[in-house]
């Protein structure tokens, strides 16, 4: 069967983007500007050419671009506004509760976690032509677009993880904001035979976080699972829901583009892969693997109760592409083939 390559993944996501969400991104990102006084908006809006676009983090802490609790009620509205618009209504309420559950955190350590330390980075000046990136970003939360010529290019890395992934006292307890990406993939590996599960289970321990980390540019991983192919038909339907709970996150037109993924030739290259302990509250990792991209979930900090997923683009996470062609001919200069 022929097979998509990653190049030609990378084409059908830039063919699949469509103009009108990079209009209403960049005029949510003027709305967001007109709102800041001159200060605020030279946080917010930083050169194209700055290395640290690529350099993203999940961790605590300060972040590129500008802190939301460091803004008016007006324009902290206006910065959600901007994340409200690259996302689907569901991606969006699921950061919120990402975002909400520093508070959670805040409780016994106030001065490290705040639902005030989210900061978004714009890179460039948004418009119609020309390039320019946008991130969405504090802990567990790094959410990247690359918008050129009026198109997104690029949406990734998108990282989204739970701390507690099951709120276990306090006003939000039972609260479990990523429990789809838990419980449908070990539906899925329940739903395996004996000889399916040998094959999807690909070690008995789980890798302590995420492998692809924060790395600025991310490889192919060495194969492992059980793939596509060797699932029957309702195990096929789960292994494409697992997938579209990842696309969902974006906003509709994104998500089209996504779901190249799903098409017949990326699943007949696509594998699953379970790491540790198949029962709820062993640590737990899995990994889907496509052609051109890897979806990453784990599970093992904190008891299990701690989730980091991450959807990454080997060839086009950042806009590598558009971002070294646009440095070049604009800036002279190409800092991304050593930086990634």
């Amino acid at each position: 069967m022929r097979r998509i390559t990653m190049t030609v993944l990378a084409l059908l996501m830039a063919a699949g983007a469509r103009a009108d969400v990079a209009a209403d991104l960049a005029a949510a990102a003027d709305k967001l500007k007109a709102a800041l006084p001159e200060a605020q908006q030279a946080q917010l809006i930083l050169p194209f050419e700055q290395k640290e676009r690529v350099r993203w983090s999940f961790f605590p802490g300060e972040h590129d671009g500008l802190r939301l609790g460091d803004c008016d009620e007006a324009a902290q509205a206006a910065m959600l506004g901007v994340a409200r618009t690259a996302l689907s209504a569901s991606g969006f309420e699921k950061t919120e509760l990402v975002r909400q559950l520093d508070d959670v955190l805040g409780a016994a350590a106030p001065d490290r976690y705040s639902a005030g330390n989210y900061y978004l980075a714009i890179w460039g000046t948004p418009g119609a032509e020309g390039a320019w990136a946008l991130r969405w970003e504090g802990h567990h939360l790094s959410l990247n677009w690359l918008v050129k010529d009026g198109k997104v290019m690029a949406s990734t890395p998108q990282f989204i993880g739970s701390n507690p992934a099951n709120v276990l006292e306090g006003p939000r307890i039972g609260l479990r904001v990523q429990s789809a990406e838990e419980d449908q993939a070990r539906a899925l590996l329940q739903a395996l035979s004996d000889d399916q599960r040998a094959i999807a289970i690909a070690g008995a321990e789980a890798p302590g976080d995420i492998t692809t980390s924060m790395n600025p540019r991310v490889r192919g991983i060495d194969p492992a699972g059980i793939e596509y192919s060797a699932l029957n038909a309702e195990q096929q339907t789960q292994l494409r829901a697992l997938i579209q709970l990842y696309i969902d996150v974006q906003a509709e037109p994104l998500q089209a583009a996504r779901a190249a993924a799903l098409s017949e030739d990326a699943l007949a290259a696509t594998r699953f892969a379970w790491f540790g302990g198949t029962e709820s509250g062993q640590p737990h990792y899995y990994r889907i693997q496509g052609p051109g991209y890897v979806i990453e979930y784990a599970n093992t900090q904190n008891n299990a109760n701690h989730i980091h997923t991450v959807w990454r683009d080997f060839e086009n996470d950042f806009g590598r592409d558009v971002l070294e062609e646009h440095l070049a001919m604009f800036h002279g200069v190409s800092f991304l083939g050593a930086a990634l």
